[in-house]
């Protein structure tokens, strides 16, 4: 299953969604402005590095909620959680350049 999380599986603390179910949706697919091309499919690469922006801010402010409900420092908790989050994200970007942006091979 590839997404982003916010940190390990084991953490108290998980953002994640799942790219697969995702890139399923009508909606997202226009979004992406997924088009085929020799029986390939692609996605649009400016609108695929927006939709992970986007999804890991929700993440991020998802993850800062449950740490003010736990009552603990957001200042002392989260700047590790924010760090393995960029670090996803670029990962996924490093993947989708990796295969030109093809769905079957991000996924």
């Amino acid at each position: 299953m590839i997404g982003l999380t916010g940190m390990n599986a084991e953490s108290e603390y998980p953002a994640f969604f799942n790219l697969k179910q995702l890139f399923e949706q009508a909606e997202v697919q226009d979004y992406l402005q997924m088009n085929q091309y020799q029986g390939v499919w692609y996605v649009h690469k400016e609108s695929l590095e927006d939709m992970l922006y986007w999804l890991a801010l929700v993440s991020d402010i998802h993850i800062m909620a449950e740490i003010e409900k736990q009552g603990k420092l957001v200042s002392e908790v989260l700047p590790p959680i924010l760090a393995r989050m960029d670090e996803a994200v670029a990962e996924c970007f490093c993947l989708a350049r990796s295969c030109a942006y093809q769905v079957e091979k991000i996924l």
